[in-house]
């Protein structure tokens, strides 16, 4: 089975591992949500329709440059929100 963005479901018998699998799966696609648009589109063209970055700036009309930034950027602001502490 495959998840919202594109990572395959290991199949667990231990509950409590995969309810942490379930909560961890919801906080990523909740702060994905949560991007601009420009950083969420380029996020899920190469998570979900595992477009390369050459093809994604094909598809949104911009430079390659520009898409390698949206997504250096949707990266920086996933990590910060899902660990807002420098663990």
């Amino acid at each position: 089975m495959m998840s919202t963005y594109g990572q395959a479901d290991f199949v667990d018998d231990d509950p409590a591992i995969q309810a942490i699998r379930d909560e961890t799966r919801q906080l990523v696609c909740d702060a994905i949500g949560r991007l601009p648009a420009e950083e969420r589109d380029v996020v899920s063209l190469r998570m979900q329709d595992n477009l390369t970055f050459q093809q994604i700036s094909k598809r949104l009309g911009i430079p390659l440059g520009t898409a390698l930034t949206r997504m250096r950027r949707a990266l920086e602001r996933l990590r910060h929100e899902i660990q807002p502490d420098d663990r």
